[in-house]
């Protein structure tokens, strides 16, 4: 109790728990059948979306915690290195820039989760709640913070 995932429909933070329920990762937002929680085994669901839980469908020893600290990183690594300084001096990229970007196409899984973590780490924003290849191609993804040395 206390601990909260993934945003809910209405933009609200969902438990753990509740988002275990609905088979998703609560930290990335992604979803697994191995993560439902109709599987017969659920200690693999418990785990799966556990705060800091090893993605092992994935095959990587890092936790999944890490994985998404790890991309938010490179993420304003990436935005910086694509983007433009704004008049704040901010960084600045369209989200079709990014998405289309063959070395972001080859480092991220799910490059749309990655934004939402940076996002709702306050390490990023956008004007509206989503974004979608090709309705939101030219939404500005502005970098609030700079990306560690």
């Amino acid at each position: 109790a206390g601990s909260f995932g993934q945003l809910d429909r209405r933009g609200g933070k969902l438990p753990f728990a509740a988002a275990r329920q609905q088979g998703v990762c609560s930290v990335c937002s992604s979803s697994s059948s191995s993560w439902s929680s109709s599987n017969s085994d659920s200690s693999s669901s418990r785990i799966a979306v556990r705060e800091g839980a090893t993605h092992t469908e994935r095959g990587s020893s890092m936790s999944h915690q890490e994985t998404v600290d790890r991309e938010c990183e490179e993420i304003k690594k990436d935005i910086k290195r694509l983007g433009a300084p704004n008049a704040d001096g901010k960084y600045v990229v369209k989200f079709g820039n990014l998405f289309d970007d063959d070395k972001a196409q080859q480092y991220y899984e799910a490059i749309v989760g990655t934004l939402k973590a940076a996002r709702t780490k306050g390490f990023i924003d956008w004007k509206g709640q989503m974004l979608l290849k090709g309705a939101h191609d030219s939404v500005d993804i502005t970098l609030l913070v700079e990306p560690d040395e």
